[in-house]
């Protein structure tokens, strides 16, 4: 007689005053739990094992990495207080910068009238202007030559008299002011671009109250004046230009100029 495996375990329980029990599992199924158990615990070690060398590299990096970007931070945080030193120096200098061209605006304001007081009256070309003084707030630049005058007309019409001009740069480089022509003729001062009669005893003027421009070669001005219907005898006109910062750039005295020859 041969013996058959069986294919089932069986569990026997017994218990107090409790009919007995018995289970019974298939060999292949306990078989199957207990594999299925044992991949469930590898594969937990295996990825811990994973995770474990991932932080350790990462750390590793990081240690690393740490005296360089520490460096880099110290660097940027030096650079940025060099920067901050720099800005504080330059607006000390553009305070002290400010403090002297209100210093000049203000000597020039006193000095004006005392300048106006020392004129002559007389009308020739020399001394036609003797009486205004411009507001010497920066620099005497028009030696350089930085501005010059072309293709200078006086016209009159309906009442006007209109000084037309332009302006060119001799550096070709871009310069930014402010222009005044200032007209005489017998005891009257007539400024450009305001509309009002410079008077002899009132003679000083703001230097960036005057027509703002800007070229880089050519800047065309049309300076008007209100004037009588009459168109006789002549009149002296004097183009002034001053800088953004009050540096006289141009001075240039056109005349006398016969009325009877402006263009209608």
């Amino acid at each position: 007689m041969m013996y058959t495996p069986s294919k089932q375990l069986t569990f026997v329980v017994y218990e107090d005053q409790t009919p007995t029990k018995c289970f019974e599992v298939r060999k292949g199924h306990l078989r199957l739990l207990l594999l299925s158990l044992a991949a469930v615990i590898l594969t937990a070690l295996v990825a811990i094992f994973f995770v474990y060398a991932y932080v350790t590299n990462v750390t590793g990096a990081l240690k690393e990495q740490e005296p360089i970007l520490l460096k880099k931070y110290q660097s940027e945080h030096e650079q940025l207080l060099t920067n901050i030193e720099e800005l504080q120096k330059s607006r000390k200098d553009l305070e002290e910068l400010n403090a002297s061209l209100l210093n000049k605006l203000k000597s020039a304001r006193s000095a004006a009238p005392s300048a106006a007081n020392q004129g002559s009256g007389n009308n020739n070309h020399t001394n036609a202007f003797a009486l205004i003084a411009p507001p010497a707030v920066g620099d005497d630049l028009s030696p350089q030559e930085l501005l010059s005058i072309d293709s200078f007309k006086l016209k009159y019409q309906s009442g006007v008299l209109t000084a037309n001009f332009n302006l060119l740069s001799s550096k070709d480089k871009k310069i930014t002011g402010y222009v005044f022509v200032l007209l005489k003729s017998k005891s009257a001062y007539i400024i450009y671009p305001s509309s009002g009669t410079i008077k002899k005893n009132s003679l000083a003027y703001d230097y960036d109250s005057g027509e703002s421009f800007s070229v880089s070669r050519l800047r065309p001005v049309n300076a008007s004046f209100h004037w009588p219907t009459e168109r006789s005898g002549s009149v002296n006109l004097e183009i002034i230009v001053f800088s953004r910062e009050g540096d006289l750039l141009l001075r240039k005295l056109m005349g006398p100029l016969s009325l009877s020859g402006a263009q209608l």
